[in-house]
């Protein structure tokens, strides 16, 4: 039996994930650790500020590339990623808020109930556990999502789905025979994403297949600079740093490189360099500074206006069910 699969790991996993909640003490049902990653994973973690500077655990750089863009979203509140797909029927992902809201009282079918509907019940994992009574008994061991995004639009709350692979077509060719040239499409590998899907669409929420390759090579890389500067202390007070926001908004219209506001403000021995490079990156990761994320975003190339808003072109995702 798989390392993954076992008594102790299955107990971990309902203690983290029933009915997990959308604060800072949200524990995923992987983490992205030697020994809880799969061994074929690419594990890394994130700490956005957004979500009370927790550690978000990843399984790939894809997964991360996609949570990054799901984080720049100002309509997102929340993720909970690495989500446990219930076995048993439960409660819709946001009945956790502490706001009034109609979600407390929608129940969702479990994976067991809709894989039978499907008439695939072999196709999800069994495990063998010993009660205390020395009896045993065979239970479903849960699947997991990747990234569930709470959001909160024009004051309506809702959830988006996303699974994430490599490319589009991984989402139903079988890869799993490495010595073949040929990939095929997988009947298991579609019924798999059909019961995610029909769990998760009965709570109102879409499930959105990403591939990696479908995010701009640009906007990554921008983005994941961006990100390393995003939540880091800036030791002026708002004024000074509103100031300095409003030089740089001017050096974009006028075409000059931030390095161009960096130096004026720090031969003047104003502010410190590093403190520049922060308001700078922040100010974009904020939508303060509109700069054209589909081109490198450098300091010492001229600023690029925004002519394509990185979220009105992947704007898709976000969306809600009609």
């Amino acid at each position: 039996m798989s390392k993954q699969i076992n008594q102790s790991r299955y107990k971990t996993i309902y203690q983290r994930q029933e009915n997990p909640p959308w604060d800072n003490s949200y524990v995923p049902g992987i983490l992205a650790t030697r020994n809880e990653a799969p061994s074929t994973s690419i594990p890394c973690t994130l700490t956005p500020a957004k979500l009370g500077g927790r550690f978000v655990h990843l399984l790939s750089k894809n997964e991360r590339n996609a949570a990054l863009l799901g984080l720049y979203s100002p309509d997102v509140f929340g993720l909970q990623e690495q989500r446990m797909l219930s076995p048993e029927p439960c409660l819709h992902p946001l009945n956790t808020l502490s706001v009034a809201n109609p979600f407390k009282q929608i129940h969702l079918d479990g994976v067991i109930q809709i894989a039978e509907n499907l008439n695939c019940l072999d196709l999800l994992p069994k495990i063998l556990l010993k009660t205390k009574s020395g009896e045993s008994l065979t239970a479903v061991f849960p699947w997991f999502g990747d990234l569930l995004w709470g959001i909160k639009k024009d004051e309506k709350l809702f959830c988006v789905n996303w699974s994430i692979k490599d490319k589009i077509e991984d989402f139903f060719l079988d890869r799993s025979k490495k010595y073949s040239p040929i990939s095929t499409p997988s009947n298991d590998l579609l019924a798999r994403h059909q019961i995610e899907s029909e769990f998760y669409l009965q709570g109102a929420i879409p499930t959105y297949n990403i591939a990696g390759d479908q995010i701009d090579k640009e906007v990554v890389g921008n983005l994941r600079r961006i990100f390393l500067h995003h939540r880091r202390p800036i030791g002026l007070p708002p004024e000074k740093i509103n100031e300095v926001k409003r030089a740089f908004q001017t050096a974009m219209k006028i075409g000059l490189p931030a390095s161009d506001v960096i130096g004026n403000f720090f031969i003047r021995k104003l502010y410190s360099v590093e403190d520049l490079k922060n308001i700078f990156y922040q100010a974009i990761w904020q939508r303060e500074l509109l700069v054209d994320l589909f081109s490198p975003v450098l300091l010492n190339t001229p600023l690029k206006i925004m002519e394509r808003d990185v979220l009105d072109v992947y704007s898709a995702w976000f969306k809600e069910l009609p």
